[in-house]
């Protein structure tokens, strides 16, 4: 009865705050992984002494973008969006990659249906984000170059903007400023990280926090070491981010001593602070000649802010009152395990299978929140971080206090077809349950522990080499520990890309 009362008193206390936005699910999304192997790259010695236009490579261009997205959210309330994406882009290389600038702007115009817009967002809008900047020097190469010596450890530094993704995607999948150095020989590889969150195009994970999706300010620091041992390549990483937001959310609720009475307004003052560390260790290789493995297991410790607001019960009913927020210690652990099997039969047929764990921790109101977020004086066990992981496309949930296993196919069917031979079929059928059955995820749910099922079904299309097709439709099936709605909720996409 008690996470009820607290429920509605945290409906109410929103729905009467002027200017404050509910945070809505954030749309859908999705990562295809590839396990991709290393190859050391050819230097060749350049004369200094050439030309300009002989040792100066430059490359450019843009593609169109339409899209269509229908999907429903949690409350079984449907959006429809129209995007239209004009993306341009250029790279300059300088003695055979001895220097790279490249350069990606993205103008987006969004078209919602009417009263469909996430957020606070009109129905029109344009949107410019600049998705990669950056300077890249390559030591190696350099030598090379202008010595004529090929050192057994390739050296690169980077500058800029560009995107991190570590490991399976569990901790770190963001679009950073900032510094990257990156050592690779024939034994190891060790990357260096230290970088910002593109303040106007990341979306937090804490969405009670003011301008969670237009002003988002973490920084990232780690190191990540993998050994290379016969195709298998074992890692290790630790990853610090520090929250550099400096938010303060005042939120004044109506007369509430209890759900149905009067009383003295209460003024209630969140203040976030979410600091979390983590160390990683996995690997990926093959396991035979046609079945590839990924593993990544993830401990997380840190501090957080406390929850704000207390309800207590006044003998005449609840009572929701401001809190003394505490600095509450962290400790969660995650865990993902993909394998990836392509048999040598035509059409290029591969089959998947992925199990996925993250902590959730009972006495949390929301999981990623910090306004009704961690009981105080209370450890704080549910994993939360920055990654992206395949979590399906119409339920879609955060990795925290999860269970999941996907199981996936696809294939090129019509292989022996020319017009054909580029169409990529799919299916991809979820399973999902709560690690912690008494612990929250983002949505209202009892303390069941199965949370329901989802197939999947995608297409891609190469038709041309100016032209791309992709599809997307996914329909989940709620379980009993759904308590919004059982009907089943869907989500399609189709967009289409034009090479300019």
């Amino acid at each position: 009865m008690s996470h009820i009362i607290r429920g509605g008193l945290i409906a109410v206390i929103v729905a009467a705050s002027p200017g404050v936005l509910a945070a809505q699910p954030p749309p859908p999304r999705t990562l295809d992984r590839r396990l991709d192997d290393f190859r050391k790259q050819t230097r060749l010695r350049v004369d200094s002494s050439a030309p300009a236009d002989q040792r100066i490579y430059v490359d450019g261009g843009a593609f169109v973008g339409l899209n269509y997205l229908s999907v429903d959210d949690s409350n079984l309330e449907n959006h429809v969006l129209r995007q239209y994406d004009f993306t341009a882009f250029g790279r300059v290389s300088i003695d055979n990659g001895v220097h790279d600038l490249f350069f990606r702007g993205r103008a987006s115009f969004r078209n919602f249906n009417e009263g469909d817009v996430f957020g606070d967002s009109d129905n029109n809008d344009w949107e410019e984000v600049v998705e990669r900047a950056f300077y890249r020097f390559d030591l190696s190469r350099f030598q090379g170059a202008y010595y004529g010596t090929e050192p057994s450890v390739t050296l690169r530094a980077k500058l800029g903007r560009d995107f991190a993704y570590w490991a399976n995607g569990l901790v770190l999948a963001q679009t950073l400023d900032g510094v990257v150095l990156d050592a690779d020989s024939a034994a190891y590889n060790l990357q260096l990280l230290a970088g910002v969150t593109a303040r106007d195009a990341t979306i937090d994970i804490d969405t009670s926090r003011p301008d969670y999706n237009t002003d988002t300010s973490r920084g990232f620091f780690g190191a990540l070491a993998s050994l290379k041992v016969q195709g298998h390549r074992p890692y290790a990483y630790f990853l610090a981010q520090r929250d550099y937001n400096d938010d303060e959310l005042t939120l004044t609720s109506p007369a509430i001593p209890d759900l149905g009475g009067s009383g003295e307004p209460e003024v209630i003052t969140t203040q976030y602070n979410y600091n979390s560390n983590y160390l990683g260790l996995g690997s990926s290789g093959p396991l035979s000649d046609h079945l590839l493995y990924s593993v990544e297991v993830v401990g997380q410790f840190g501090n957080t802010l406390s929850n704000s607001f207390d309800v207590i019960d006044t003998g005449a009913g609840a009572r929701i009152v401001q809190a003394d927020q505490r600095k509450d210690p962290i400790q969660a652990f995650a865990m993902d395990v993909y394998l990836d099997y392509a048999p040598p039969a035509e059409g290029d047929p591969r089959f998947s299978v992925e199990f996925l764990m993250a902590t959730g921790d009972d006495d949390r109101g929301h999981p990623t929140n910090t306004f009704d977020g961690n009981t105080s004086g209370t450890m704080d066990g549910g994993f939360n971080a920055f990654g992206l992981v395949n979590t399906g496309l119409a339920f879609a949930p955060e990795a925290t206090n999860l269970l999941m296993l996907r199981c996936g196919a696809s294939a090129y069917p019509l292989s022996q077809v020319q017009r054909f031979e580029k169409l990529q079929i799919g299916a991809d059928v979820y399973v999902f349950g709560k690690f912690d059955s008494d612990a929250p995820i983002a949505e209202p749910t009892s303390d069941n522990r199965y949370l329901g099922f989802e197939p999947d079904l995608y297409l891609n299309w190469q038709i041309s080499s100016d032209l791309s097709l992709a599809v997307r439709y996914g329909i989940f099936f709620p379980g009993e520990a759904i308590e919004n709605d059982d009907r089943p909720r869907q989500f399609f996409f189709a967009g289409l890309t034009f090479a300019l």
